[in-house]
Formats: structure tokens, sequence, C-alpha cells
């Protein structure tokens, strides 16, 4: 099951008879992405109830501008991960996907460019993806990220201001379920599929 996210908001299509999660309000979902998009600024945690889920989700995705981007779960060899103070939360590095680029070029190039961090991949493969949608400057964009698993022993560190980013910094494993809390739930997403929260 897919989880999209909007903001601080989860939306999560499933059909009738599927357990759901405490704190998601049920819905049904008619084809009305605006009427979802309500929904979700009303409830938070939506649970999308349709008799086929996952065309339902496809046809939700369908309303939006496609953007690709990349990101990277980065360790150290003390065992802290590389996060990033953006816009006053915090996050991890990420970005948009330049035309030609492979999601793991990209998300090496990212890294670099937000927090002057090299990293190195662990594996070919991402640890995680998620998708958000936002109001970009043309209308509804829905960006699919991948996340990949990094480790780099770099010391020196420069937050990529022009990209509001305030701080770039190691944080310790048992620091990391207290700086989740503050970011975005599409982050504590991937921290959670990469086990470390």
């Amino acid at each position: 099951m897919q989880t999209i996210f909007y903001g601080d908001s989860e939306l999560v299509f499933s059909a009738a008879g599927e357990q759901r999660p405490p704190g998601f309000t049920a819905v049904t979902y008619g084809g009305d992405s605006a009427k979802m998009i309500e929904n979700l600024e009303k409830y938070k945690r939506v649970w999308a109830l349709s008799p086929d889920p996952s065309k339902a989700c496809g046809d939700f995705v369908a309303n939006f501008m496609p953007v690709e981007a990349a990101g990277g779960v980065v360790e150290n060899g003390r065992g802290e991960l590389l996060m990033i103070r953006r816009n006053g939360r915090w996050d991890l590095p990420k970005g948009h996907r330049e035309n030609g680029e492979q999601f793991a070029e990209c998300a090496l190039r990212e890294v670099w460019e937000e927090t002057g961090v090299e990293a190195q991949l662990r594996a070919a493969e991402p640890v995680h993806t998620t998708m958000h949608f936002y109001r970009g400057k043309v209308g509804w964009e829905m960006k699919t990220t991948l996340w990949f698993g990094m480790r780099s022993d770099t010391a020196a560190m420069h937050p990529q201001r022009e990209e509001g980013i305030e701080s770039v910094e190691w944080v310790p494993r048992g620091e990391v379920a207290a700086r989740a809390a503050d970011c975005f739930p599409s982050v504590r997403e991937v921290l959670r599929a990469a086990k470390w929260i």
C-alpha cells in the first residue's frame, strides 16, 4: 500500500475490508481529486475507500504533473545520520532529477550540493520510495522520490542556503527519533524504512 503525502497529511487508498490504522478517517473515493485534497486538509490522515484501490490511486496520481527526485540516507563511521534543517524543519537531502540523470546519480549529487558531503552508495537499489504532492509554480505536482542508503566520512559540511537549508548536522542514532518528530511525515516514513526510528 502506497502512502501519498501532502504536507503533514497522509493519504492511503484501500478496499473496504482492509484494516484501517488508528487515526485515519475513512472516506469514499469517487474520482474527485479536489474533494480528496479538501478531505486531506480537513482530516490530515485519510483512508480512501475504493473497490479497486490500485486503480483509484493511479487515477488520483494522474491528475498531477509528475516530478522525479532522489535523496540520500547518509551514515558516517560513527553511526550518525546526516540531517539538514530546511525552512524550519528537520529533513534529509534530496532534489529534482536532471534530464538524462540516473536516480542514484541524482541522489549523490543532491547530497553533495545541499550539504557539501561526498558520499558513496551502500547499494544500487533504493531503500524506499515516497510520493508527495504540492502546488508548484505552474499547478499541482506529484513528486516521486527514490531514497538511497549511503556512507560518508566527510568532515567538512556546508548548507546550501539558497535552497532554504539553515544547517547540516551528523545526528547520533539516539537523537534521530526526537529530530524525526519535527520532520514531515514522508521523511519519517523514510527513516522508518531505513531503520533509523
